[in-house]
């Protein structure tokens, strides 16, 4: 043979470990950000409905888009899908910049969070590849 040397199992394994450990914590990033979307939204609406007795339809509606996108953001974290989250982390900050002054500084750690999340799923998915083309 001409200098073919099989992959060592163990840097196999040790990679496995890897990249399993890094989509778990991007999917558990996303599930942190839906979890603090839900919170934030709810004060939103009950901090809306305490000031002036639901008088502002536009709070309930960003509240809403806000959940949509937390959600979606998680969904394609659970379903390693690292795009999904890149677009809802992205959208997101996009939001929160526009909307600094108003809801904006409440939604950024929910797009920080799944940006974190989208750049580990990513770097475990690129650590799948590799992976898998040595084998």
């Amino acid at each position: 043979m001409s200098g073919f040397k099989p992959p060592d199992p163990r840097t196999i394994g040790e990679a496995m470990k890897m990249r399993s450990s890094m989509e778990l914590m991007g999917k558990t990033a996303g599930l942190a950000a839906l979890i603090i979307a839900f919170y934030v939204s709810i004060s939103l609406v009950l901090w809306e409905i305490n000031e002036s007795g639901f008088r502002d339809p536009a709070v309930f509606f960003w509240s809403g888009f806000l959940l949509i996108i937390a959600f979606a953001g998680a969904a394609g974290g659970v379903k390693n899908r690292p795009k999904t989250v890149w677009a809802s982390g992205l959208i997101l900050t996009l939001f929160s910049i526009l909307a600094m002054f108003s809801i904006g500084n409440a939604t950024l750690p929910i797009a920080i969070l799944l940006l974190i999340s989208a750049s580990l799923l990513t770097m475990g998915s690129m650590m799948d590849r590799n992976s898998t083309d040595r084998t």
